[in-house]
């Protein structure tokens, strides 16, 4: 069986679950927003046996071969009436923390990994990573210290992004500097050039260039997907930079610069996928089928 981890309207959980019914494999797909209201678990570390109770149904997960996810939502906890005097603070970290052990139960193959997970939440840890193995990265400071900021946008042409996600880049304007504003963010180089994407995919490794004219291509309806090969030793670096990550698959996004230089920006652990695949005929599907449906070495 496969578990599945996200809304069921999400198009990637849709079209891997497709894939799978027309594969005849078994799966089951999972909100983890209801782990607490509509999914129950339970764990043995005595026995090292666990249950998840979905609709009634009980599943042993010892037969879940491998977990798929696109989104990790916290639990919902409703306010309750008798709490044995614990604040909804508490209730909430309880419900978090009790998700978490379930998603790193050793008996499934997690693609991906809680670990990659939160990486991902820390993006400076994973480009720090990622330079450490031999990757090129744009000049970056992170943080809500204004002066360390401000000093790198006043020795390059920059842009702003997130620390974690949820917004897209923007180009900054060096005539609207505001010293006040205490928010932390990602400030970066910009590197100019040309959008490379790469997925890597257990042992498969499938790129493309994204031909755009804005800063953040997913701001831009009329991008160009073209398949592109990559050099031999970018393609190590990819292999090895996912390895690191704790992924079994990824895509990373690079920009071939001026100088003919990739230079690394991220590594998802969740990346979209059906467009790319409509857009270069990559079998992108059909590879993370067979991530999900083969042993694993535990």
């Amino acid at each position: 069986m496969i578990l599945l981890l996200g809304n069921h309207a999400d198009e990637s959980i849709k079209h891997i679950g497709k894939a799978l019914s027309l594969k005849d494999i078994s799966f089951v797909t999972v909100n983890t927003k209801y782990f607490i209201q509509d999914i129950e678990f339970s764990y043995s570390p005595n026995t090292n046996q666990s249950k998840l109770k979905i609709d009634n149904h009980t599943v042993e997960t010892g037969l879940i071969k491998s977990a798929f996810w696109v989104r990790i939502h916290p639990p919902i906890v409703l306010p309750l009436d008798r709490n044995l005097g614990l604040s909804q603070n508490i209730i909430q970290q309880e419900a978090n923390c009790f998700l978490q052990s379930f998603l790193t139960l050793q008996s499934v193959n997690w693609c991906n990994s809680w670990q990659a997970y939160q990486l991902h939440k820390t993006k400076p840890l994973q480009l720090s990573m990622a330079k450490q193995l031999g990757a090129n990265i744009p000049q970056t400071i992170v943080g809500n210290i204004s002066d360390e900021k401000n000093k790198l946008i006043r020795s390059f042409e920059c842009i702003e992004k997130p620390v974690h996600g949820g917004c897209l880049t923007r180009k900054i304007d060096t005539n609207k500097l505001n010293d006040n504003v205490n928010l932390p963010s990602t400030i970066q180089s910009l590197v100019k050039g040309t959008n490379i994407r790469t997925y890597i995919i257990g042992h498969f490794e499938f790129s493309a260039e994204i031909q755009t004219t804005t800063i953040d291509f997913r701001s831009d309806q009329y991008t160009k997907v073209i398949r592109t090969t990559l050099p031999t030793e970018v393609r190590s670096l990819a292999f090895r930079i996912m390895t690191a990550l704790d992924m079994q698959w990824t895509a990373i996004d690079w920009i071939l610069d001026e100088k003919s230089e990739y230079v690394f920006l991220e590594a998802n652990p969740a990346p979209m996928f059906v467009e790319f695949e409509k857009a270069t005929g990559y079998p992108i599907t059909e590879s993370i089928i067979s991530m999900l449906t083969t042993t694993q070495d535990k």
